[in-house]
């Protein structure tokens, strides 16, 4: 048997050594893409480094938070085929290591203190110069000469004056450039210990185990789920009532409180959440027997059968992996499903949001469309005619739920509340109320009386009017709305005396509506009577009245009733 040579023994107990991963540190890891969802959103982030030869590699990032959801983290390289992931590792980062941005700060802080430290050594010199200035004054005014020459005397006071100004200058500046630097001083402190407070033990790293077939620069897209990120959809409604046109332009408000800065990143809103582990839940057997198995044999029974059960199933769940997800399929279009709404908004400009509480507000798209104006007015509540615009639609994008601010022409008439509107779905948009359109209601007859042969009924007659008067320069169509009591006693009786014109519709709880098509400096008049009928032994009790609500009323009327 031969033996091996020292030699050989030493390289090859140094040959794993030398197929080793080499180690690339990156501290700084842009964030490039974000996909907003509703309480979380995926965040992408590119990681680019330069291999100095082709071979195995770890390379090591830093700069990913601590909060991102567990196992969604997924890396793929960006332009490449030559390289080979193997797999990435979240791993803790070594104690005391801090990210670049506080680094940043840090060095900032160092060159503003640096600064502020020669400004305090200009100002001790001017107070030493100004102490030896008033000396030398001190020591000529008190010389002994009783009559010094004019020329001596203008020597001396030249040089005080011109070194006095120095001084003078010489303070002002540095007060000057002081306040500057305090106020530089006193934003960087506050983002640093922002900064500190949220990276503080917020931060992991990221190990990617790669090997790479040639050298140069290579480039990774590390994405992940993170919570703190919500959106919600708000629009501008512009009417413009001559042209017709109603105007509507999207808007996402988000707040993103992820712990990082957003700076010039690509931002997609989304109205779906990712369901990273979607699975159908497993069904156990529905068990009846007449006695109380034993716990080893039910956990026997019920093993046995559901994994039948489970072998039999006619459907298999449809899992969506993080790395498809993150893949980016299933986000390219918009999907509308029939139970739900799936949307994707990508914003066609780059945007840059702190994370804060604070909403940022971001333009989607603008629409337009054709609208029918209707008006409504409740006399008996306010004589006030409010103003809404029907309209289809027809554009490509749904409408989902979320508060309006209205405009008709330039002027903000308030805000409203609009909910989801898919497309070719009609809708309505409050717009306030048009002053071109005035209300009077006046209360007519309100007359009791007894009737019957033993005059033990009690009988109150009454009636009201309304009328509508149109200033506008076109015909409009105005809904009217009132009502009638609404009788729940079997010996009380309602008698309609007179509807003129006949309501368009009354419903079941006698609430009446008027259509009115009224012309230009037109006017119309609707008049109602009737009659309520009730023993005299019969205490009535009613909830409004014939007259016109008071603010007062109108907050009473639900709650409390008054007699009849």
């Amino acid at each position: 048997m031969k033996r091996l040579s020292l030699s050989l023994i030493l390289a090859l107990s140094l040959q794993p050594a030398l197929q080793a991963e080499t180690l690339q540190e990156l501290s700084h890891s842009p964030i490039e893409k974000v996909t907003a969802y509703q309480g979380q959103g995926i965040v992408s982030r590119e990681a680019k480094t330069t291999l100095k030869a082709p071979g195995d590699y770890r390379l090591r990032i830093s700069d990913i938070p601590l909060n991102i959801v567990g196992d969604s983290l997924h890396v793929k390289a960006l332009g490449s085929n030559n390289i080979t992931i193997h797999t990435v590792q979240l791993m803790p980062l070594p104690p005391g290591q801090e990210n670049s941005e506080t680094q940043k700060l840090r060095v900032q802080l160092k060159d503003l203190e640096n600064k502020l430290a020669k400004l305090e050594n200009t100002h001790q010199l001017n107070q030493r110069s100004q102490q030896w200035l008033n000396s030398y004054w001190s020591q000529v005014s008190n010389k002994s000469t009783a009559y010094p020459q004019p020329a001596e005397w203008q020597k001396t006071l030249d040089f005080l004056s011109l070194n006095q100004g120095r001084i003078l200058e010489s303070e002002t500046q540095v007060n000057a450039q002081k306040q500057v630097l305090q106020i530089k001083l006193a934003e960087v402190q506050k983002k640093l210990a922002e900064q500190t407070s949220r990276m503080q033990n917020k931060t992991q790293a990221a190990v990617v185990y790669f090997t790479a077939k040639t050298a140069g620069e290579i480039n990774f897209q590390l994405s992940y789920l993170i919570a703190g990120i919500h959106w919600t959809p708000s629009y501008d409604a512009r009417l413009d009532e001559k042209a017709g046109k109603l105007s509507l332009t999207y808007y996402g408000d988000l707040v993103q409180q992820t712990g990082e800065s957003w700076n010039d990143v690509e931002l997609s809103l989304s109205t779906s959440a990712p369901q990273l582990n979607a699975a159908v839940p497993l069904l156990e057997p529905w068990v009846i027997t007449d006695r109380m198995p034993a716990l080893e044999q039910n956990r026997q029974m019920l093993n046995g059968p559901a994994s039948q059960f489970r072998d039999e199933a006619p459907m298999e769940a449809e899992t969506s992996s993080s790395e498809e997800d993150l893949d980016g399929s299933g986000y390219a279009e918009s999907e509308v499903q029939t139970q739900g709404l799936s949307v994707i908004f990508a914003i066609p400009q780059k945007v840059s949001i702190e994370s804060s509480p604070h909403a940022r507000r971001v333009a989607i798209a603008t629409r337009s469309f054709k609208f029918e104006p209707e008006y409504q007015v409740v006399p008996k509540l306010s004589r006030r005619v409010y103003m809404r615009a029907r309209f289809r639609n027809t554009g490509d994008l749904p409408l989902l739920a979320g508060q309006i601010r209205n405009y008709v022409d330039l002027d903000y008439t308030g805000t409203s509340q609009i909910p989801l509107v898919r497309p070719n779905e009609e809708a309505s948009l409050n717009f306030g109320i048009d002053e071109n359109i005035r209300v009077q209601r006046r209360e007519g007859t309100d007359q009791n009386s007894l009737i019957g042969l033993m005059r033990d009924t009690r009988r109150r007659e009454m009636s009201y009017e309304i009328e509508v008067s149109n200033y506008k320069s076109k015909p409009v169509k105005v809904m009217v709305w009132d009502h009638l009591p609404l009788i729940r006693h079997d010996q009380i009786r309602l008698q309609v005396l007179n509807i003129q014109p006949k309501a368009q519709e009354q419903t079941k709880n006698n609430l009446l509506r008027w259509e009115l098509e009224l012309k230009p400096q037109e006017k119309q008049i609707i008049k109602v009577s009737y009659a309520v009928e009730h023993p005299t032994s019969l205490e009535v009790y009613s909830n409004f009245t014939n007259e016109i609500q008071s603010p007062r009323r109108k907050n009473m009327q639900r709650q409390q009733y008054e007699k009849f």
